[in-house]
């Protein structure tokens, strides 16, 4: 062999159906260690859903729910829901996140694919990332994924609603769609969400870890509901006072705005503050936070007033034509410091806006 690229096309020639080595021709046996390993399983069965693999070499110990095809799969290969794997070869231990899309790919042993990744779709980028051959096969090995994800930019996504678990307008959509799409870009993305009962619904359950507002780090929200394509690592603001009632995220069901509607949101951005300051959750610091509407405002403001906070924020207005403004007189509820109560922080003819 001698090169990747030979190494690629010995072992996807065994998925032919005549192959140049037949593995099946016991006149030929071959005899080699084997570890004693369960069967492979493929699991699920939804349209959008469904582990297969076709015209493929799947190994004792695999898990496939997603879709496989024309690829050798070596022993304890995992294939994540909604990932694709195709003309590839997947070494022993070799993870594809959910979401991720490989195409002659080489993956070495014991390598964690990220959700969402896209691997052999885009030359310049494989080649920027990985090793690119001259037959175009890319090569990942876990040193290069942990050298890409140390250069990630961390982001932070802060917003109160992500299709299709709340939408009441556009911003839903835009959070659904555009975390998934930095992280495809190469980002280290993550959301931060209010707990509403219909996103504490909608993600995998996770462990609190926060002493005052109990914030639960998910392993994975669906950024597009419990069926999505794409999903990101969250942390979701569980706090039944403030966020646990019927009526929707803003106005209760007889349609007035819920009136502590500021405690509410402030909440939510002063629990993204401290992601940002790095004291909340050890493991993880973004280097931007992108705050989502009003709701999502104050996050930016609690940074301002933390000296200490080397992030960067972002703060995008989806429509102009809702705004949170607050009598004046409920600023002391912020805790924020009082230059920040002027027109040029949160002061708006006498009023409090976030």
């Amino acid at each position: 062999m001698g090169t990747i690229d030979a190494y690629w096309d010995a072992n996807i020639d065994l998925t032919a159906t005549v192959p140049l080595l037949n593995l099946y021709d016991t006149r030929w046996p071959i005899w080699t260690y084997q570890p004693q390993l369960p069967p492979a399983k493929f699991v699920h069965n939804q349209p959008d859903r469904r582990g297969v693999a076709v015209e493929s070499m799947v190994s004792g110990g695999c898990i496939v729910s997603g879709t496989v095809f024309r690829s050798v799969l070596f022993s304890s290969v995992r294939v994540h829901s909604y990932s694709s794997v195709n003309w590839s070869v997947l070494l022993p231990g070799v993870e594809v996140g959910r979401g991720a899309r490989l195409t002659r790919v080489v993956a070495d042993r014991g390598c964690h694919i990220p959700d969402g990744m896209v691997i052999g779709e885009d030359p310049v980028a494989d080649a920027a990332r990985f090793h690119r051959t001259e037959q175009g096969i890319t090569l990942v090995t876990r040193d290069m994924l942990r050298a890409r994800l140390g250069r990630a930019m961390k982001v932070l996504h802060v917003a109160a609603e992500i299709y299709p678990l709340v939408k009441t307008g556009g911003l839903a959509d835009v959070v659904a769609a555009l975390p998934p799409a930095l992280a495809r870009a190469g980002a280290d993305v993550r959301l931060l969400l209010p707990g509403l009962p219909a996103i504490l619904d909608g993600v995998q359950q996770g462990t609190p870890w926060s002493t005052s507002a109990t914030v639960r780090r998910v392993a994975r929200a669906a950024a597009a509901g419990a069926h999505a394509r794409h999903t990101l690592p969250a942390y979701v603001v569980d706090a039944p006072y403030l966020y646990r009632r019927d009526g929707g995220p803003y106005q209760a069901p007889q349609g007035q705005e819920w009136p502590d509607n500021l405690q509410r949101f402030a909440l939510l951005g002063w629990v993204a503050a401290h992601l940002a300051a790095g004291d909340a959750d050890p493991g993880w610091q973004p280097q931007v936070v992108h705050a989502h509407d009003w709701h999502a405002a104050m996050a930016c403001a609690y940074m301002a007033a933390h000296p200490g906070t080397a992030a960067a924020s972002v703060f995008t207005v989806h429509n102009l034509a809702y705004q949170g403004i607050f009598p004046m007189h409920d600023w002391p509820l912020l805790g924020l410091p009082s230059r920040l109560m002027s027109p040029a922080g949160l002061e708006f003819h006498g009023q409090l806006i976030s």
